[in-house]
């Protein structure tokens, strides 16, 4: 053997895994992250959360782009599913249950 066998040590420090994102659903946009400054004149990197129904909130500054964007999907996995589920579960049979932007599955038709 012409290599040197190196010890690896427990104590040495790994490299953190990439965080995988996959809550959000579409593309951030300028509108719900960008650069600027508040109203006490902290600059850095802002998140604008809009919620049907509610005042949009903006929230940072964050001293990343990167570090808002995580901030974002904690947010987004943090969501109930449950209530988007009950929503479609108690619709009536006149009512739908649309995700917009998304083609709906059409499967072929049953012949009796």
């Amino acid at each position: 053997m012409s290599k040197a066998l190196t010890l690896v040590s427990e104590s040495k420090a790994m490299k953190a895994a990439p965080k995988v994102r996959i809550w959000r659903e579409r593309p951030v946009t300028g509108d719900v992250i960008f650069r600027g400054t508040d109203e006490s004149g902290r600059s850095g990197w802002f998140l604008r959360l809009t919620v049907s129904g509610l005042y949009p909130r903006r929230v940072g500054p964050y001293r990343t782009k990167d570090h808002a964007l995580e901030v974002l999907e904690e947010f987004i996995a943090g969501v109930d599913v449950h209530a988007l589920c009950d929503l479609e579960n108690d619709k009536t049979a006149t009512q739908a249950y649309v995700v917009e932007g998304v083609p709906r599955l059409v499967g072929p038709r049953k012949t009796r």
